[in-house]
This record gives C-alpha cells, sequence and structure tokens, in this order.
C-alpha cells in the first residue's frame, strides 16, 4: 500500500491561516458566522465576557510532553489567562485571551510545537485514552501511544474540516475498555483474536443530554486497517448524518434513524474502499506479550488540581519537578489529572514535597 505523508501535529503554517483569517474577519470581508466556524478549527472559542476567547489545546492520548508546560505557562503569562483548565477528553484550556492576542498565542504554541489544530469545531477532535494508559497491569498495548499515533491522520484533510459535527475517538488498551468506547464515536479497543494482535471497532456511541451506548462495528481488525477504519466511519458520517438539524446531528443519531446494520454494512463497503487508497503510515504499536503483560509494583503519582485548574507558577513547577527527575513527559487523565510515572520510591518522597509547595 502506497502511504500518504506523516503530517505534524503543529505547524506554523496554522497560525499564519488563523492570522490571514482574523484579518478578513476584522476587515468586514467575512461575516460572524463565517469566522466562528474558521476560528473553532484553529481551537479559538468565544467566551460570554466581550472580546474575552478560550484557546484549547490538544494532548493526544494525554501524552504531555513537559516542554509544553513551560511552553503553555509562558503563553499565559504574556497573551492572558490565569489559570489552565484540564478537560475530560485530555485537552487543555486557556481563558481570557483577547481577540487580537489569540493570533500571537497561536504563533507561540505552534512555533513550539504544541497543537490547537482541529481541537474545536466539526472536526475530528482529540483522540484520548485510558486513565492509566502506560502503567495499566493488564493491558495489551499503550493506549495513549496509540491515540497519539492516530491523531495526525486526517488532521487538515478535506474530509474532516467541515463535517455535520463534531466527531470523538478513544482508545482502550484491554478489553476493560477504561477509556469509555461504548459511549464514544468511534473506539477501539486492544484485543487478541486467534493469537493475534489487533482491535475490536466501537461506534455510534455518545454521552450529552440524550447518552446512547454505540454498537459493536468490527469484531477485528489489525492495526494496519486502522487508518482504513477511520476513514470508513468518517466518510458515513459525511454522507449520511443530518446537516440540517445540529441536535440530531451527531453520528449516534444517524446510526439509529438509518437503523445500525445498514450502518454497519454501509461503513464495511467504505472500509473495503480505503484500504484500496493511500493512507498516512501508522507508527508501529508495541503490544505487550504474555510475559510482560504485567508490570512491575511501580509507583505513580497522581495529582488532582482543584477544580482541574492549574496557574502558570505551577505549570512551570511541574516542568522543573519532572526535568530535576529526568522525565520527559507526564500524562493527562479523562478524570482531569495529571500523572507522573517512572520515579523510584527516593524520587517519590521529594516529589510529594515539591508538590506541597505547589499547593498540589
Amino acid at each position: 500500500m502506497k502511504h500518504l505523508p506523516k503530517v505534524a501535529l503543529a505547524s506554523p503554517q496554522d497560525a499564519l491561516e488563523y492570522r490571514e483569517g482574523l484579518t478578513r474577519y476584522q476587515s468586514g470581508e467575512w461575516d460572524n458566522s463565517l469566522w466562528t466556524g474558521f476560528r473553532v478549527r484553529y481551537g479559538i472559542y468565544g467566551q460570554r465576557q466581550a472580546e474575552k476567547h478560550m484557546v484549547r489545546i490538544k494532548v493526544p492520548g494525554g501524552l504531555l510532553p513537559i516542554s509544553w508546560l513551560s511552553t503553555i505557562a509562558a503563553g499565559m503569562r504574556t497573551f492572558g489567562g490565569d489559570f489552565a483548565h484540564l478537560t475530560t477528553r485530555q485537552d487543555i484550556q486557556l481563558y481570557d485571551v483577547p481577540l487580537s492576542a489569540t493570533v500571537d498565542l497561536l504563533d507561540h504554541l505552534h512555533g513550539q510545537g504544541v497543537a490547537t489544530r482541529e481541537s474545536g469545531g466539526n472536526t475530528v477532535r482529540n483522540i484520548t485514552a485510558c486513565p492509566l494508559a502506560g502503567q495499566c497491569a493488564d493491558e495489551l498495548v499503550d493506549a495513549g501511544a496509540v491515540a497519539q499515533s492516530l491523531a495526525g491522520l486526517w488532521l487538515r484533510s478535506p474530509i474532516a474540516q467541515r463535517m455535520p459535527r463534531k466527531f470523538k475517538v478513544a482508545v482502550s488498551g484491554c478489553g476493560k475498555d477504561c477509556a469509555g468506547g461504548w459511549y464514544q464515536d468511534l473506539a477501539f479497543v486492544a484485543h487478541v483474536k486467534d493469537g493475534v494482535n489487533g482491535f475490536r471497532v466501537l461506534g455510534g456511541g455518545g454521552l450529552g443530554a440524550r447518552p446512547m451506548p454505540g454498537v459493536e462495528l468490527f469484531d477485528f481488525v489489525t492495526e494496519q486497517d486502522l487508518p482504513a477504519v477511520i476513514e470508513a466511519v468518517l466518510r458515513v458520517h459525511q454522507h449520511r448524518s443530518d446537516r440540517a438539524n445540529k441536535a440530531v446531528s451527531r453520528f449516534k443519531f444517524t446510526l439509529r434513524r438509518l437503523n445500525a446494520e445498514e450502518i454497519k454494512n454501509e461503513v464495511a463497503r467504505e472500509f473495503e474502499l480505503a484500504r484500496q487508497l493511500p493512507q498516512r503510515p501508522l507508527s508501529p504499536i508495541t503490544w505487550r506479550t504474555s510475559d510482560s503483560a504485567r508490570y512491575e509494583d511501580k509507583p505513580v503519582l497522581k495529582i488532582r488540581p482543584q477544580n482541574g485548574q492549574l496557574s502558570s507558577a505551577q505549570l512551570l513547577g511541574l516542568h522543573d519537578l519532572a526535568k530535576a527527575n529526568g522525565l520527559e513527559q507526564l500524562r493527562l487523565t479523562i478524570g482531569q489529572e495529571l500523572v507522573i510515572e517512572g520515579l523510584s520510591a527516593e524520587q517519590l518522597a521529594a516529589a510529594r514535597l515539591w508538590l506541597k509547595g505547589l499547593n498540589l
């Protein structure tokens, strides 16, 4: 199979495109409706407070490089906002940013590799993973790493820019489905069938005011087929979901309106077509063998900020803590927590004191 080039999650080009869009809006060339649909794809949302905006940063699978902590803190101090908010979809949201400052903030973030593109709007949103991905004793695969591999597949692709409604994806590392796959538009649950590693595929679920569990779209696919599965489901969502009534435009409503079996058959047809097309390459997935499935009893330090909020000083303190202990990343969870992994017992005791000094 031919492969398309890999795509960077953050690109200075995104900030440039946003700057051009803002200029068109401020000059009157774009009306408010066109501007709103444009800016949310770059992670910019209006607040109820006049001239204040929220900027959403996507952290695929919750894998948070420590360099992002200092970059985000510097952005908060320079462009506005007193706190960063951790979300249940492993995003980070910054608030109270003036519209005029949003473009410079995006320049700052994207220039340092921090991604906001398609964290909002009718796009493929941030791909989430199990709360203890990478450290769970029962996982077959690190769901966070899989989510990160999937995150760039349809980024900036025309198929995912103006969908009928937003589209949420999750990855679970084992059959316990700790990422809540039954209540996602699309989910991959790590699974072994006849000695072969792969994934069970769920789709058409959702929460909100009318929660609905999804259905099984495929009982098993290999990791090589994940890109084609996503493309197939996105095409069905594009073609069959309701664009006229926003209240019922999520994929879960499409599945119920048209009958689950009909949608499953249509996804299967699109899947076979997508498999014949060039796909962007998926980074190889590391699977746990039967001998390595269970980890040693390592400490995992879980931090639960009050109301999911962190100040710039706390972000910088977490950066310095991680750097002092030779760590390259932290993890965000769907429970609005931070996880520090890889500390020895001695480092753990010192880290607790450090966090106490940060009021965490």
